[in-house]
């Protein structure tokens, strides 16, 4: 089963923005009754998805520069990136076929990223 890693200001570089493959980035605290709920959805899409997308949690309460650069207001947050740039990303609850179709409009190259 892929495993959800855990990234922070000092890997965030390396893991997320020079990552060979789309990386969907979930912004959430422990605290955070909707990030819990995320959990069991997230594994679903990592396992769904295999090594085609790479997904990853930021904890917002120990990053906060890194949360603040990202402009999150709310969690969760996730954020697909690619090639270094946001391309799409919901606030709040996801459901799995939405986070999937996310990666595979990234993968097609329909998403364009923001800047």
């Amino acid at each position: 089963m892929v495993q959800i890693q855990t990234v922070n200001s000092e890997t965030f570089d390396r893991e997320v923005l020079h990552s060979g493959v789309p990386v969907l980035v979930d912004f959430s605290a422990d605290w955070c009754p909707p990030c819990h709920l995320m959990m069991p959805i997230l594994d679903k899409v990592a396992a769904d998805v295999g090594d085609r997308a790479k997904i990853v949690k930021v904890d917002t309460d120990t990053d906060p520069t890194l949360a603040a650069a990202y402009g999150v207001s709310s969690i969760p947050s996730l954020y697909l990136i690619q090639d270094g740039k946001i391309v799409d990303g919901v606030v709040g609850l996801a459901t799995c076929e939405k986070l999937e179709e996310m990666i595979d409009r990234a993968e097609s190259g329909i998403v364009e990223a923001n800047e």
